[in-house]
């Protein structure tokens, strides 16, 4: 408790009163309270003489250090800290805000450190006291500062007021700051937006941003405005006052700008019947139509008139137009503060204008038709009829027309442009004549150009009849009853049927395919100008209307047939009308479609069909009653059959409809439309409603339709839903729109087409696709085939349409969807992505964006059929093309564009191990085009493949913009551009081509001391704000935070003198600090000790933050560097500077580690030298004869800093460490030969020794002065092992020179000797016999006996190591060796006996028998056992020793029995009295205390001869055996207490008898029991079903005894496993003896039969084989399923004995062996150093080689198990690439070479050339691939390499040969690089060795016909290098040259020219020359023409003759 009151009492600077006791070593004994404490008398605050007179008196004192040994209080800290506190209670004033810790804590307050002193706090002061404990640091502000009281109060509470009141004066001033700051911002007019916040009298307070409020006054309100309190509203300003800091708003002004304002903005941008703007729809009314348009970011209201939307007659607006439809609209007028815009300009240019000067016949032939004669229907026109006369007709229209000729029947009379019906006008004066709705033949004119163009109508025709007013049959109606009638046969009919059903059933699992079936023909009979479509559900009907192309005959033909399709080879038709159409007729069993003139129904619940006769009678009209009768006899069978309807293709028979429905009537069906279809739905009506509703909300379906424009969804005339795609042709960018959602966000994409894919053979070939197509002629047509090829068989395909087949190219389209702001981004996850027009369902391939193909489908037409080699086709082309599609958009305006590159291959694996050909397919595709297709956008906004790219990771380049980064980084390749998102290519399994520079790599690459000047030079180049965001960007650089820090701590941001310094090299530096609140204060003494200071402060610096960590060390380092300067030049400063700077570095605010302030080496000890402080300690050194100077601080430096210093110094407690222990040596060189000082050193070692911690004085600190020189004797120091501790040789002067001669060592004193029995040395005395003695001393006889008399006197011995042995010169004691000992004995026989036959005895001489007593002399009975132990078998010696030994005392005799060998007995036996045998049973009977021991050893050395036969005796127990077939049992194993032998140990025992041994000895030895033999008896004993037999006796008795029985026996008996808990088992069973603890148990007998093989012979086997007995396990099926570690290693063992042994394993035995010890169907490495991590064997089996006999069990596994050992090839290999050690192989092959690639890969080993070109020969030749380094060579694609360019090449010099890099072809690892060749063409550049530049013709010219460098390319560089160097010689311009002179240079040009081809290997003998020409130049088959220009030039034709 005293303790603890001390130590806080430190903490809180309280001071006691303390009673002066008594004197002591250097102060007083004082009491404060209970309790004893230290007072120095240097700690007394005055000069003390007499230390006695202050006794009993009292002084205040403050505890200075307090620990369990004592308590040292201080007089002078008491005064000191008085005057301290009075001075710093001085400077404070109340309120002043500190900060301190609590260090104490009472019932009143709490006790706080603040500024070294303790100041008081009253509980209630404290704002949460629960929060605050001992040591919490804590501010506060001063309550009441008294010096002249020493008084200190403190008070949170009073910091807390004046923090709040401070707030609260601040936010006031902050808001009249920022209200005025707004009010002056303000402008007359500006419209802001606010919250009515409440009413008041004058109008209504509105409240703005930041709490600024302003008035809105109620004369500015417009009268029947609405105001809310709460609600946002706009208002303008009206007035400010900036003095009086207020402003008005009003709403009046706002709505008046606003009008101005809309109406400036139009009359700005719109120029009438000029400008187009786009509007959207918003409202919609039968004749006018309302827009929102924005212009200049303002929106505006414009209206379209019904006349000015369209140049057709426009009933309803909504039937052109719909909500929320974006127009293209040219402005009008304005109008009553109205805009109007005008729709029709669209179509002004929809026709080609020569179309309206055409005639009639011209007219005509654009549609393709030849006549002008025309059928058509007649629809006669009237007047409005009144109620008094009768219509009158005013005339008519020809509708439905058709041409009437044969060769034009089935053109459609269209409008081509528009997709109108086309009709004409029949003038009155034929309509009179004429039938209302009859069709007549007519021909046609046309109207004027004029009236044409003025209605926008080139196709304006009249009609005239052709043939008279002769009606003719309606000729739709005809060919609908025709087709119908067309179905006479029951069997194909019924085939029919049942082939629409079972298509239905597979084709349309979902009812929305239905709607798209519908959509999809409506799409493909859409004219130019596209498709809309109409659809509505009224009642049970849906009705699907458009305005396409109406149904011509032949489309009609189509829907009533099971296959025809109108679109047979139109592959722009997406599916037109086939099967497909079908669709109508999933839940629908009454169609009806009305089209041009065909109206008819598809009706399943018609009469007829339910009649076999009636509907045959009707289809077959022409047949005669006789011929139905016949028809119906030959089809009874299918009358009989016949199930109705289900047996009548019902969709393929058409009625004719002559009437409407009435439930159809004012529906959409029957309204102006090209083609109606309604279906009666039943009770699916409402489905198919809420179904197309779910689709029409989707509208994406809508994208991959080539001509569908606008679908429309409604069930009440104003009530529609509308949807439409809008293309943009400007940008290409389609929208999907809707009428019904305002708030859904409109999605718009980018639709186009990729390519076109040739479809045909040679395209087949080069993408891999085993496919063919052919045309064949069938008839009078072609008809294409497609096959599929499988194993070189054509296998026909016929489920692809042959309109695909017959193309030349099947086009692939892609839509990418857009975001809000336009950019391209992926669909949303798991979205179905493939289209075939319309939408699929299948995903199984999800793409990021929507892929459209003619894809082969399904059954149900909804995914992609799987097995199809068209779609492996298709698919290939997608993943070949999809990188390219995703490049077009490789630009800034999509920034998220890669994104759309799938992420991941798919997957190809399906269920039961099959393969997805498609998904194969596209794979190999993609991973083809990421490789080959430029789509990266570079920085220089280039797009260029993966390999042209480097990702900068760390952001350092959007600091310093990337051109300066790939410059100053000296980068080959480009960066991504900056505003493309590239986290997709960071999926490295698919982007793996591209290099990606993290964070750490460009910190090393600006720190690589190759880009150093460079670094610098750009360093110094940029403006210090500049150098501040690149730091604070390296700064802030994500990655391994402490490899980043590692990094940034080199980089050189850190200026001191004008120099740059990186951190760490500040760290290294001993000159240069960093300035931080470490040195704060310390400056100038550091600039003292001769330190410089940086310009910068850390805590203002970039790299503050993420120096953190190191800066937290760096003020141990900056301590450390201090130190280090102090260690050196501390003499510089003064006692005070010393003080200064340790105090500063001792502060609490700079963590410096108390032992690194300990090992500060700033102050002096007492001889002037600088040392550590903790080697310091403060004693007083004239107390041990100044030995300790160089260890006690200097006194003066000791009291500049004062008590404080004390914890740093060394402490009392570990001066004996410190001093005594570590300074041992340098003390004992400070004693030299000065006994007084030695003893001041024990004493010294002895004092400090008890004041030490007791953990610390431990016995290992004893043992510290066992190697040290630490005993005083003959005047110097020598180690303990060199001296004699013994007190009592030391008292016995004469035996000293004798021990010190024969030890080489002194004897002790006795007063050293007691001084250094103490601690800490504890020296033991030691006994002579402890001593080693020289057996080189020869010393006299006399001397021997003095130290015999020395060991007799003193109980001790030299015996137990040293003999005495006489030498020439007297004796040595001689060095006993192992085993052997010293005897003595007078018996003659025995010393001889000892000096023949027992080295190890050693016998002393006579002269010295006297000493006998002394210890480890052996004599008597201890010397007779040591004789037996030496002989081991005393019969040998038996004669010598038995007559010595027989009357020793029993424990010997019985010992002798023991090292007997043998008794044999015979029948010869114990006759005579000589019998070595029989005398050594009599010594055994005449041993005393006989027991069963003694009896068992004599059975064991007894041996029975019988019949030349010796039997253990101890085996035969004195019991019979049985004898069966030859074979001897025991019986007494068989049956218990019988016995087998008789005779011979009966007479045996008579003899001993008769020798007078006694009948107890006897009885105990041989026993007294005999049994006669009785084999079939013990058999039957035996032979139980219930018996378990006991042993292997028994088991071999039974087996021997059934084997060799003439009659046949059954073995009933039974035997024990060996399991831990046995169980029993027939015998019939496989068994072995001798188990391994591996196998199994259940097959292991138990031990107790393992003496079986004493009597049966094994390995044994049944008669029949049916089970066996084997001794040893010589297979392993009966091997445990699992094994412990100890299992398989004895099954390793077992192995390996079997394999040094010679035994085979079999191949079942070896699988079974390795599946239990867990080695796989894989290769393995013996050693750990040149294994991977797979190759490593199993743990187990590594334990078990290293175990032992490691050579021999690595042959096991090499030889058995194939594990690559030490010596194997792969292990020598790998060995090589390590070391560079020469190996060779036994041989190559493709194991070693992958396990080579594998190893070079997974280390990333880069090879020179020496280690390549011997590692070459060991990999395979399939395993790398040699390419040229392209990155290499790209550093040399620049101007400044270029040397010329002709054509489309490029040649650039490049340093050297061309470089190579070898590829492992597994993994993509480049392993070794190397140059080779001068030139090499890369695409289009041709790179030649500068080295070889004159030679570059040569070399180009080597090129030819490699790649596509051709001999023309050749040429033209050679044409092209001749005219830059003029052939060989320089030349000059001979303009100015004579004829003559021209003449002869013409002809030496022309002889130059022929040696130059010659030279070059042109033919050239049969040249002809002709003017400047040179003719006959030939090369293989070409010649050429050569013009001569000059001689120094000449020219090659690029043309030659051939």
């Amino acid at each position: 408790m005293a303790l603890n009151k001390f130590a806080h009492a430190i903490d809180v600077q309280q001071f006691f009163i303390a009673k002066i006791l008594h004197t002591t070593n250097g102060g007083w004994i004082c009491s404060i309270g209970d309790s004893e404490v230290f007072l120095p008398g240097s700690q007394l605050y005055k000069d003390i003489e007499d230390y006695e007179s202050y006794a009993g008196k009292s002084v205040k004192v403050m505890v200075q250090r307090a620990d369990r040994w004592s308590t040292v209080v201080s007089h002078k800290d008491y005064i000191k800290k008085i005057f301290e506190r009075k001075n710093i209670i001085s400077n404070l004033q109340r309120g002043q805000k500190l900060s301190g810790i609590i260090k104490g804590i009472t019932e009143k307050g709490y006790q706080i450190n603040v500024m070294g002193i303790i100041g008081f706090m009253h509980k209630e002061e404290m704002c949460e006291p629960d929060n605050n404990g001992i040591n919490s640091p804590i501010e506060f502000s001063v309550q009441k500062a008294d010096p002249e009281n020493s008084i200190l109060l403190l008070s949170q509470k009073l910091l807390k007021t004046q923090e709040h009141i401070a707030s609260k004066e601040l936010e006031k001033i902050n808001a009249e700051r920022i209200r005025k700051e707004y009010i002056t911002k303000l402008e007359i007019n500006q419209v802001l937006n606010g919250l009515i916040k409440r009413a008041v009298p004058s109008g209504y307070i509105v409240e703005f941003s930041n709490g600024i409020t302003a008035l809105l006054r109620s004369k500015d309100i417009p009268s029947k405005y609405k105001i809310e309190e709460g609600a946002s509203i706009d208002v303008a300003v009206s007035e400010i006052n900036i003095d009086k800091l207020l402003f008005y708003v009003s709403i009046s002004r706002l709505l008046e700008n606003k009008w101005l304002g809309i109406k400036k903005i139009v009359d700005d941008n719109l120029i009438p019947n000029e400008t187009i703007v786009i509007g959207k729809v918003v409202f919609l009314e039968k004749d006018l139509v309302t827009l929102r348009i924005i212009l200049d970011n303002t929106t505006i209201y414009g209206y379209i008139k019904s006349e000015d939307l369209a140049w057709e007659k426009v009933l309803n607006a909504s039937d052109f137009v719909y909500l929320n439809e974006d127009l293209e609209v040219k402005y009008l007028y304005s109008d009553q503060q109205k805009f109007f815009f005008d729709l029709k300009w669209q179509s002004e240019k929809v026709y080609p204008k020569e179309l309206f000067d055409m005639d009639v016949n011209e007219l005509l032939s654009t549609l393709n038709i030849h006549e002008n004669k025309f059928i058509a229907k007649v629809s006669k026109l009237y007047d409005n009829k009144t109620s008094k006369s009768e219509p009158t007709i005013s005339g008519a229209i020809a509708r439905n027309i058709i041409p009437a000729s044969e060769a034009d029947k089935n053109i459609q009379f269209v409008d081509k442009y528009t997709g109108t019906n086309i009709s004409a006008l029949i003038p009155t004066r034929y309509a009179y004549g004429l039938e209302d709705g009859k069709y007549y033949t007519f021909s046609l004119d046309v109207a004027s150009p004029e009236r044409r163009e003025k209605e926008h109508r080139p196709y304006m025709f009249s009609a005239q009849l052709a043939g008279g007013a002769i009606a003719l049959p309606d000729p739709f109606k005809e060919q609908v009853e025709k087709s119908f009638k067309e179905n006479k046969t029951p069997k194909s009919n019924r085939e029919s049927a049942s082939y629409l059903k079972e298509i239905g059933a597979d084709m349309y699992t979902d009812r929305d395919r239905m709607f798209y079936e519908l959509l999809q023909n409506a799409d493909d009979s859409s004219s130019p100008k596209g498709v809309k479509v109409m659809v509505q559900v009224k009642d049970n009907y849906l009705i699907f209307t458009h305005d396409g192309l109406s149904f011509s005959r032949q489309d009609f033909r189509s829907i009533v047939s099971t296959a025809n399709s109108t679109k047979r080879l139109d592959r722009k038709k997406t599916g037109y009308k086939g099967i497909g159409f079908k669709s109508v007729f999933t839940d629908s069993e009454r169609v009806f479609i009305k089209t041009a003139g065909f109206f008819f129904v598809f009706d399943k619940n018609a009469h007829i069909f339910n009649n076999f006769r009636d509907f045959y009678r009707y289809v077959n009209p022409i047949y005669t009653e006789e011929q139905l009768q016949l028809f119906f006899e030959e089809n009874r069978e299918n009358e009989e059959d016949f199930e109705g309807v289900d047996h009548l293709p019902w969709q393929l028979l058409p009625f004719w409809v002559n009437e409407c429905p009435e439930e159809l009537r004012g529906t959409s069906f029957m309204r102006n439309c090209n083609v109606a279809i309604a279906l009666e739905m039943d009770a699916t009506a409402e489905q198919y409603r809420e179904i197309i509703k779910g689709i029409i909300k989707k509208p994406r379906f809508m994208l991959f339709l080539r001509n569908t424009l606008r679908i429309q969804f409604g069930e009440k005339k104003w009530e529609l839903l509308s949807i439409a795609k809008q293309e943009d042709k400007r940008t290409g960018i389609v929208k999907l729109k809707n009428s019904f959602d305002e708030t859904e966000e409109e999605v718009s994409y980018i639709v186009k087409e990729g390519c076109d894919i040739a479809v045909d053979n040679k395209n087949f070939e080069v993408c891999g696709i085993p496919m063919k197509k052919e045309c064949k002629k069938l008839g009078s047509r072609e008809k294409w085939f497609m096959y599929q090829i499988v194993d070189n068989t054509e296998i026909p395909i016929t489920s692809i349409p042959e309109r695909i087949i017959a193309a030349d190219t099947t086009t692939l389209s892609y839509a990418f969807m857009l975001d809000e702001n336009g950019h391209a981004i992926p669909i949303p996850d798991k979205t179905p992505s493939l289209y075939a027009y319309l939408p699929m369902e299948d995903r199984r391939y999800l793409f990021p964006f929507y892929i459209n193909a003619d894809f082969e489908l399904s059954s149900n037409r909804q995914n992609a059929k799987q097995v199809s080699v068209w779609n492996e086709f298709l698919f290939y082309n997608i993943g070949k093309s999809i990188v390219s599609w995703v490049s077009t958009l490789a630009s800034k305006a999509h920034p998220s564009y890669l994104s759309l590159l799938p992420k991941e291959l798919l997957t190809e694996e399906l269920e039961e191990s099959k393969v997805d050909k498609l998904a194969k397919q596209f794979n190999r595709g993609y991973t083809e085009s990421l490789v080959t297709t430029p789509f990266i956008l570079n920085d220089k906004n280039e797009v260029v493949c993966q390999s042209d790219i480097i990702i900068d990771e760390s952001g350092f380049a959007d600091i310093i913009g990337a051109s300066d980064f790939c410059d100053l980084y000296r980068l080959n390749k480009r960066l991504i551009n900056s505003e493309i998102n590239i986290e997709p290519l960071k999926i490295s399994n698919i982007f793996s081509g591209i290099e990606h520079l993290q964070t750490s790599n460009v910190v090393e690459r600006i720190l690589d001391k190759k880009n150093r000047i460079s670094i610098l030079r750009y360093w110094l180049s940029i403006s210090k704000e500049l150098r501040f965001l690149v730091l604070n960007h390296i700064a802030n650089m994500p990655g391994n935070r402490k490899n980043l820090d590692d990094q940034i701590a080199d980089i050189p941001a850190f200026t001191s003198m004008g120099r740059l310094y990186s951190f760490n090299k500040l760290l290294t530096s001993r000159n240069i600090i960093l300035r931080t609140e470490t040195i704060k204060g310390i400056e100038e003494i550091l600039l003292k000790l001769g330190f410089e200071i940086t310009d910068e402060d850390i805590s203002t610096h970039a790299f503050q933050h993420k120096l953190q960590e190191q800066l937290k060390a760096y003020s141990i380092y900056l301590f450390s560097i201090i130190a280090k300067k102090t260690k050196t030049d501390a003499h510089k400063l003064s006692e005070q500077e010393k003080s200064s700077l340790f105090t500063h570095f001792a502060s609490n605010k700079i963590s410096i580690k108390n032992e690194d302030l300990n090992a500060w080496e700033i102050f002096s000890n007492q001889n002037g030298r600088i040392m550590p402080i903790s080697e310091l300690t403060h004693m007083d050194s004239s107390l041990y004869n100044d030995i300790t100077r160089e260890y006690v601080i200097d006194e003066s430096e000791y009291l500049a800093v004062g008590k404080s210093l004390d914890r740093y110094l060394m402490k009392e407690k570990d001066q004996f460490d410190k001093v005594v222990v570590n300074k041992w040596d340098d003390l004992v060189k400070e004693i030299g030969s000065n006994k007084e000082k030695a003893m001041s050193l024990y004493s010294l070692a002895s004092t400090t020794y008890i004041v030490a911690e007791h953990e610390q004085a431990n016995d290992n600190k004893k043992e510290y002065f066992y190697d040290k020189n630490c005993v005083f004797v003959s005047e110097s120091m020598h180690k303990i092992d060199d001296v004699i501790f013994s007190s009592s040789i030391a008292g016995e002067e004469d035996i000293i020179p004798i021990i010190e001669l024969l030890s080489g060592k002194l004897v002790v004193t006795d007063i050293v000797l007691k001084a250094l029995q103490k601690d800490p040395f504890n020296c033991i005395e030691q006994q002579l016999e402890q001593i080693y003695l020289s057996s080189d001393k020869v010393i006299t006889k006399e001397q021997v006996n003095c130290v015999l008399d020395y060991c007799h006197r003193n109980n001790e011995t030299i015996f137990n190591h040293y003999f005495i042995k006489q030498v020439e010169d007297g004796y040595v004691f001689s060095m006993i060796d192992k085993g052997c000992c010293i005897a003595y004995t007078n018996n003659d026989a025995l010393r001889t006996f000892i000096e023949n036959n027992c080295n190890n005895l050693i016998l002393l001489q006579e002269d010295f028998c006297k000493y006998t007593d002394i210890q480890d002399i052996l004599t008597e009975e201890e010397l007779l056992l040591k004789v037996l132990e030496t002989v081991q078998d005393v019969k040998p010696y038996a004669d010598t020793l038995l007559p010595i030994y027989r009357n020793s005392i029993s424990s010997v005799k019985r010992a002798y029995i023991e090292h007997i060998s043998s008794i044999q007995l015979n029948d010869f036996s114990f006759t005579e009295d000589s019998d070595i045998d029989l005398q050594h049973l009599l010594m055994a009977s005449s041993i005393e205390k006989q027991d069963e021991i003694l009896f068992d050893k004599l059975r064991t050395l007894m041996v029975v001869v019988y019949d030349e036969k010796q039997y253990a005796f101890s085996s035969i127990k004195l019991q019979h055996t049985i004898e069966s077939n030859g074979q001897k049992f025991p019986l007494s194993k068989l049956l218990p207490n019988e016995d087998k032998i008789a005779m011979l140990v009966d007479s045996l025992k008579e003899r001993l008898e008769e020798k007078h041994v006694s009948q107890t000895f006897l009885d105990s030895l041989f026993g007294n029991e005999i049994d006669e033999d009785r084999a079939d008896e013990v058999f039957d004993q035996l032979n139980k079903t219930d018996f378990i037999l006991e042993n292997g006796v028994q088991l071999a008795f039974v087996i021997k005894y059934v084997q060799d029985s003439k009659q046949k026996k059954n073995i009933l008996c039974s035997v024990h496993d060996a399991a831990s808990t046995p169980q029993s088992h027939s015998i019939s069973y496989n068994w072995y003896i001798n188990g391994e603890i591996f196998n199994d148990s259940t097959h292991i007998l138990a031990t107790k039969y393992q003496d079986i093989a004493k009597y049966l012979t094994l390995p044994y086997t049944e008669a029949d084989a049916k089970w066996f007995i084997k001794k040893n396990v010589d297979d392993f099926q009966y091997i445990k399923s699992k094994l412990s570690i100890e299992e398989e290693e004895a099954l390793l063992d077992y192995i390996l004995e079997m394999h040094q042994k010679g035994a085979k394993l079999t191949s079942e035995d070896l699988k079974c062996i390795k599946g239990v010890i867990g080695m796989k169907d894989q290769e393995y490495v013996l050693s750990s150093k040149y294994a991977l991590p797979s190759e490593l064997l199993p743990e187990t089996i590594t334990e078990w080689i290293s175990s032992s006999d490691a050579e021999n069990k690595s042959k096991l596994l090499k030889n058995i198990f194939g594990v690559h050992t030490n010596d194997s090839d792969i292990v020598k290999v790998r060995e090589f690439l390590d070391n560079g050690n020469h190996f060779s192989i036994n041989a190559q092959n493709r194991t070693l070479s992958k396990m080579l690639s594998k190893w070079i890969a997974e280390n990333s080993i880069s090879l020179d050339n020496t280690k390549f070109l011997t590692i070459v020969d060991v990999l395979d030749e399939n395993d790398y691939i040699i390419e040229v380094n392209s990155e290499e060579l790209s550093k040399f694609e620049s101007p400044e390499y270029r040397y010329t360019a002709f054509g489309d090449y490029y040649i650039y010099l490049c340093n050297g040969e061309i470089p190579w890099t070898v590829k492992l072809v597994d993994t993509g690892f480049i392993f070794h690089t190397y140059k080779e060749k001068d030139v090499i063409l890369n695409g289009y550049n041709i790179f030649v060795n500068c080295n070889e530049e004159q030679s570059i013709l040569d070399l180009v010219r080597s090129l030819i016909n490699t790649d596509r460098f051709t001999a023309e390319d050749f040429m033209l560089f050679f044409d092209q290098e001749q005219k830059r160097i003029s052939g060989t010689l320089d030349g000059e311009i001979d303009d100015d040259i004579d004829e003559d002179a021209r003449a002869a240079a013409s002809q030496l040009a022309k002889q130059e020219a022929i040696e130059w081809l010659s030279a070059k290997g042109y033919d050239t003998r049969n040249v002809r020359t002709s003017y400047s020409f040179v003719e006959g130049v030939c090369k293989g088959t070409t010649e050429y023409n050569i013009v001569a220009v000059s001689y120094t030039h000449l020219t090659l034709p690029t043309t030659p003759y051939v």
